[in-house]
């Protein structure tokens, strides 16, 4: 075979393992991948999937051609990395992807700046809290909260990151004789994380041992909404809680780590005049904003 197209109809159905899912990662319809292999296993007058109940099987010679789809894909993304490593114009595309907290609360303000610096550069963010793969180029430039980022990537660590239990005014004053009055036996509302798996956090068990779970979620902006609204407590990082005048820590719980803040590109990319300048103002800004991570700004 020649086209790339047919082993990228091969590789995606080995990967997934059946036509449904390949079809949704290649964007097209079921019926194009099962004609697209078959045409291909006609062409090499090979069989190279086994059709089974559970799905598409690859054979020996199927495993042959996922394992060159492979190596050509991971060439073609090394291709694009060099020629856009060659690029020193400060214009063209810069994929951006934050966490969607992060953007909404602190980085906006910084690409507004970077955008009126750079007009001609082609700007685009992805708010996510998911890890994109920069060695597949599905971002230029991450924005990554971690502790251990992948060691292969090219970046730095701008600030560390705290986190507090916070509540809204309105909930801090329908509590306040009951905090006054009982201290730590107050039955704080809280609201968990889903990864919590019903365990109390240690710093809210030790100040508030009768803190009462009143809802789970498994997102931290519906934390944040639902703590506004007055449900209950709910902890998130402090840039958050700090940045919204209706809300305060709780009293008495400590600070505890989160996690560290990242600015990512890939080492093939690290030269590109538009990434390294972006790099660098976004790094500046939130070193800037350093104390606000960190918890100092707290009320």
């Amino acid at each position: 075979m020649e086209d790339w197209d047919d082993y990228k109809f091969i590789l995606a159905v080995g990967r997934e393992g059946n036509l449904s899912a390949a079809a949704r990662i290649l964007g097209v319809n079921h019926s194009t991948v099962s004609r697209r292999i078959t045409a291909a296993e006609e062409r090499l007058n090979v069989r190279l999937f086994d059709r089974q109940p559970g799905g598409f099987v690859p054979t020996a010679e199927g495993i042959k051609a996922i394992n060159v789809a492979t190596a050509i894909e991971s060439d073609l993304y090394k291709l694009n990395r060099t020629i856009m490593d060659r690029d020193r114009e400060m214009a063209g595309q810069l994929r951006v992807t934050p966490p969607q907290m992060i953007y909404k609360m602190v980085l906006a303000d910084c690409i507004k700046s970077f955008i009126d610096l750079y007009p001609e550069i082609d700007v685009s963010v992805r708010l996510t809290n998911e890890t994109h793969n920069l060695d597949k180029r599905e971002s230029d430039v991450a924005i990554r909260a971690a502790n251990a980022p992948d060691p292969h990537l090219f970046g730095r660590k701008v600030t560390s990151q705290k986190r507090a239990f916070y509540m809204s005014r309105d909930y801090a004053s329908s509590i306040e004789t009951e905090l006054a009055t009982n201290g730590a036996n107050t039955k704080l509302k809280y609201i968990a994380f889903t990864s919590w798996k019903k365990q109390k956090p240690e710093e809210l068990q030790k100040a508030y041992p009768k803190a009462v779970q009143v809802l789970e979620l498994d997102d931290m902006e519906g934390t944040y909404h639902s703590v506004k609204m007055g449900i209950g407590a709910g902890r998130f990082q402090c840039f958050i809680g700090d940045s919204d005048p209706d809300l305060i820590r709780v009293p008495h719980i400590d600070l505890t780590p989160s996690f560290d803040l990242w600015v990512l590109t890939h080492p093939d990319l690290k030269n590109v005049t538009r990434l390294r300048v972006f790099m660098d103002h976004v790094s500046t800004y939130l070193k800037s904003k350093q104390d606000l991570f960190e918890g100092r700004l707290g009320k």
